[in-house]
């Protein structure tokens, strides 16, 4: 009977708490074609890619004025990337990248792109990389926490390369707290039918 009694309630817990989490993941992009044109360090203020954060896994489901609750998924986050790809034209230069998170533009980071080459530049935001062609290049100050409370972003660029696209890709476990019982709910009542049963058969 004890056997029975445990193995009871270890399936029941087990199955509770397996509930507590599913997969979360959505992307944002704009395709737009555009040369970029500019020298000095500074952003071609002719283009700005925007991209959103919707309030749930898919992008259709934005509407002016959500507010993407990143800080429900912060601790879940499993893979967070904003990818620039695009092709260069007659230069070999560095591209500038910068962010316009909250109404203020910053520097990202920059790299050297050969000329004639199809390429993709990835800021890994969960791990601070920078990937070039999916390959780690180096670290870089920006992060997760950078894009807590915001619904959209923008990125812009600097140099001389034709823009193919930019996205923005994220990944996470979403909790669903409304149909998954408490760990304190759990446990009591696992006390409460085992105080029953124990009382019934005087195990």
């Amino acid at each position: 009977m004890k056997t029975r009694l445990f193995v009871f309630l270890s399936v029941f817990i087990l199955s509770s708490i397996s509930l507590t989490a599913s997969a979360y993941q959505f992307t944002d992009a704009d395709s737009t074609s555009f040369y970029i044109d500019n020298h000095k360090d500074y952003r071609d203020t002719r283009f700005e890619a925007e991209l959103y954060f919707p309030v749930g896994g898919d992008s259709s489901n934005y509407q002016s004025g959500d507010i993407f609750e990143f800080d429900n998924y912060y601790n879940n986050i499993t893979d967070l990337k904003v990818t620039l790809t695009g092709h260069g034209f007659n230069n070999s230069e560095f591209i500038d990248v910068f962010f316009n998170i909250g109404g203020s533009w910053s520097f990202v980071d920059k790299y050297r792109v050969d000329k004639y080459t199809n390429f993709s530049i990835t800021f890994d935001l969960l791990n601070q990389q920078m990937l070039y062609n999916n390959n780690y290049v180096k670290d870089i100050d920006y992060s997760m926490h950078n894009f807590v409370g915001i619904d959209y972003f923008e990125v812009g660029y600097g140099c001389h390369f034709w823009h193919d696209s930019t996205s923005v890709e994220l990944s996470a476990y979403e909790t669903n707290p409304s149909s998954v019982p408490e760990p304190l709910t759990i446990v009591l009542f696992g006390l409460s039918l085992a105080g029953i049963i124990k009382r019934k058969f005087r195990i």
